[in-house]
């Protein structure tokens, strides 16, 4: 499946998730999250509210904060189960 095919099926405003206990929920959009790594203007431990979720051609999930996307491996998801 290629990321196009994928994105006709995802929402960009939701996102599917798998918690530590080993349940699988769906996130809306906007969501908390914490960057763990700084990128750009966002420092390291701040916490910033995603937009939308988008899958970028090379396959990796985006996340748009402030109207700027950033690759999803920079941040920790804060939500409750």
């Amino acid at each position: 499946m290629n990321y196009y095919e994928i994105n006709r099926y995802c929402s960009p405003k939701s996102l599917l998730v798998i918690t530590p206990k080993g349940t699988l929920i769906r996130i809306y959009c906007p969501f908390q999250v914490l960057c763990i790594d700084p990128v750009d203007d966002l420092s390291e431990f701040g916490l910033y509210m995603v937009g939308s979720v988008l899958m970028s051609e090379a396959g990796l999930i985006v996340y748009e904060i402030n109207n700027v996307s950033y690759h999803h491996h920079f941040f920790l998801i804060c939500a409750d189960e």
